[in-house]
C-alpha cells in the first residue's frame, strides 16, 4: 500500500500534461497546430534565443559569415505554465475559440492564459 502512495505521488508532477494530452476533437488538433507553429518559431510573442556554438565550430561560423549565412536561432522551450491555465476548463466552446485566436495570430500564449483565467 506504501509503495501505492509513493507511485502516485511520483506521477502527480505529471498531472497536468496527462490533462493536456487527453483532450481530443477540434481541441487538440489546435494544441497539436500550437506546438508545431512553436516549433517553427511561429506563435505571436515567441522568444527566441541564440543557438551555441561549439568552438570546433567556431572557424565554421566564421567562414559562413563571410559568405553572409546566418546562425539560426532556437525556439525557447515553452513554458508548462501557459497550458495549465486551460486544466480546468470544461467548456470546449471556450477552448476552441480562444486556441484559434492563437493559431491566427492574433493572441501570444501570454494572452492565450489571461482569457482562460477570465
Amino acid at each position: 500500500m506504501v509503495d501505492d502512495n509513493v507511485n502516485l505521488d511520483g506521477l502527480r508532477k505529471y498531472e497536468s500534461w496527462f490533462q493536456l494530452a487527453f483532450r481530443d476533437g477540434a481541441v487538440w488538433d489546435l494544441q497539436h497546430q500550437i506546438f508545431s507553429m512553436w516549433e517553427n518559431k511561429d506563435i505571436k510573442g515567441q522568444r527566441q534565443k541564440k543557438c551555441k556554438v561549439d568552438p570546433r565550430l567556431e572557424l565554421k561560423s566564421q567562414v559562413a559569415k563571410k559568405i553572409d549565412l546566418t546562425i539560426e536561432e532556437a525556439a525557447d522551450d515553452m513554458k508548462l505554465s501557459l497550458w495549465r491555465a486551460m486544466q480546468g476548463i470544461k467548456d470546449e466552446q471556450l477552448l476552441v475559440s480562444v486556441l484559434s485566436r492563437v493559431v491566427a495570430k492574433e493572441l501570444s500564449l501570454e494572452e492565450m492564459v489571461t482569457k482562460f483565467n477570465k
